[in-house]
């Protein structure tokens, strides 16, 4: 699980950050393996931070953007209103990008219940889109280990307004599939508290 925390720590970074792009990339806007690190900065203008990671023995470049949420409602009154997306890069190849939102028009929360409910080997991704909704997100190698693989990817998170002490809440669901279209391979991660993240 510590490669999972890794991908979301730009998340944690920029929750409450003000964003400086205008609007997210849609899944029709992106190409995995074919978009490039100055593709993303000619569509969406200078990230909020850029960064490397490893992951699988490879180095990737990470842009991260965030977006304006002012005047726009939260999926719960409690929460600060965040929209985050995270774009990552090997060889100068796009191989993964996945969106956060925690606002009501676009939130990408899912239900983590559903997940004992997806076995590997056995479930197809399809079937897991059905139970759990729209992915936020897409990986690929290196992001997970199988070059012959691809992965969709739930990814939630938010903070709740609290001045003096403020609590957060991520988690995160990457489903690895293979050319079948069956899911090998299940990787759930949560970070903090969501019931007092909602105080």
């Amino acid at each position: 699980m510590k490669g999972l925390i890794t991908i979301t720590f730009s998340l944690l970074v920029l929750s409450g950050c003000t964003g400086i792009g205008t609007k997210p990339l849609g899944e029709n806007e992106l190409a995995l393996g074919v978009d490039t690190e100055q593709t993303i900065k000619e569509k969406l203008g200078k990230p909020y931070e850029k960064g490397v990671f490893v992951k699988n023995d490879q180095q990737i470049l990470t842009l991260a953007y965030a977006y304006p949420t002012t005047g726009k409602k939260p999926v719960n009154e409690n929460i600060s209103g965040a929209r985050n997306q995270g774009f990552y890069f090997f060889n100068n190849k796009l191989v993964g990008q996945d969106f956060v939102s925690s606002l009501a028009e676009d939130s990408t929360d899912f239900d983590e219940s559903k997940v004992p409910l997806i076995s590997e080997g056995q479930t197809s991704i399809r079937e897991a889109q059905d139970l759990l909704g729209k992915p936020s997100g897409e990986y690929q190698y290196p992001l997970i280990s199988n070059k012959a693989e691809k992965a969709k990817v739930y990814m939630y998170s938010q903070t709740n307004k609290a001045i003096f002490q403020p609590a957060s809440y991520q988690k995160i669901l990457i489903l690895s599939y293979n050319i079948d279209g069956i899911i090998t391979k299940i990787d759930f991660a949560e970070l903090g508290n969501k019931s007092l993240s909602e105080q």
